[in-house]
């Protein structure tokens, strides 16, 4: 299966999981972890989000931001890549330290804050770092409760104002919601779709958001590129008319469109299925073909394609 693409749209709330190579530990002491919340804290900053939640664990960390701009895939690659390089140069190690890409989830605000939220000051438990969340000094969760001074950089106002609108009574709220560790399961466990949190009707409005493309004058969506246009520059670049792409039979453009979809529309197999005339089983194996090497030859076309695609979102 491929991997969900990440929906990075203005104003979006965002879980966001990492992950270290070969889950080898992502922090050796507490040095390693002060630094990465330095880097947190100057990526926040400089890219205007709003953090909400965190959790360091052994060979992983998990995030809940908010992304004023649609620029977490930007911001999440200067993080990783100032804190692997502080890591490599403080260990004397070298290659990559991150096992690949970032994971995230599109979260619904309005029934799913709470939730995530409480997911991510529950990680240590689930990861069996500690028994309680908030005996965990490195996560989020001790300042939201009132029990850890709060860094510059971190925002507890959004939890505790849904819990009540007096601080004492919202930090009592938010002891007792992640003192109780039942049902833990990772969050996105609990996902409504491959990428979003929260309600069937939030899906389904994020859905015909990615579906419709970007309003007049609005920027498009990084990551979220609309199906149109990846027929257009497909069909264009392998000089053939659009309608052939759906046409049966396996050639380079109809691969390309059908990677290309999958990759970067945010549209499901079966609705990238339908789309080009095959079964969702065949967009799966048209991915597996293209990752194994049978249309290596189409690789530099793929590239520059998806290269000129995102581009255009910026």
């Amino acid at each position: 299966m491929s991997r969900p693409p990440r929906i990075d749209l203005p104003g979006a709330l965002h879980h966001v999981s990492l992950r270290a190579i070969e889950r080898s530990p992502l922090f050796r002491d507490d040095a390693d972890r002060e630094r990465f919340l330095v880097e947190l804290g100057r990526t926040a900053a400089e890219r205007g989000w709003l953090v909400h939640a965190y959790a360091l664990l052994g060979s992983s960390l998990e995030l809940l931001l908010e992304t004023p701009a649609p620029n977490l895939s930007d911001g999440m690659r200067a993080l990783g890549g100032r804190y692997a390089q502080a890591f490599n140069g403080r260990h004397g190690r070298a290659g990559p330290l991150f096992d690949g890409r970032f994971r995230s989830l599109l979260v619904d605000p309005e029934s799913a804050f709470l939730e995530a939220a409480r997911s991510v000051a529950l990680a240590p438990v689930r990861a069996r770092l500690a028994r309680a969340a908030l005996d965990w000094r490195w996560s989020s969760a001790p300042t939201t409760a009132g029990l850890a001074e709060r860094p510059a950089w971190l925002t507890v106002e959004a939890t505790l104002r849904r819990l009540s609108p007096a601080r004492p009574r919202a930090r009592e709220r938010f002891r007792r919601l992640v003192s109780d560790t039942r049902g833990i399961r990772p969050l996105r466990e609990r996902a409504v779709s491959r990428v979003v949190v929260g309600s069937a009707e939030f899906a389904r409005q994020v859905r015909l958001r990615l579906l419709a493309g970007p309003a007049p004058g609005e920027k498009p969506i990084r990551g979220a590129v609309d199906l149109a246009r990846v027929r257009t520059a497909v069909a264009s670049r392998f000089g053939v008319p659009e309608a052939r792409l759906a046409h049966p039979g396996a050639h380079e453009a109809k691969v390309a469109a059908i990677w290309l979809c999958r990759r970067l529309t945010g549209l499901s197999g079966s609705e990238v299925g339908a789309a080009f005339g095959v079964r969702q089983a065949r967009v799966s194996n048209v991915l597996g073909d293209v990752r194994t090497g049978r249309w290596r030859a189409l690789r530099p076309a793929l590239d520059e394609l998806e290269k000129g695609l995102l581009a255009e979102n910026e």
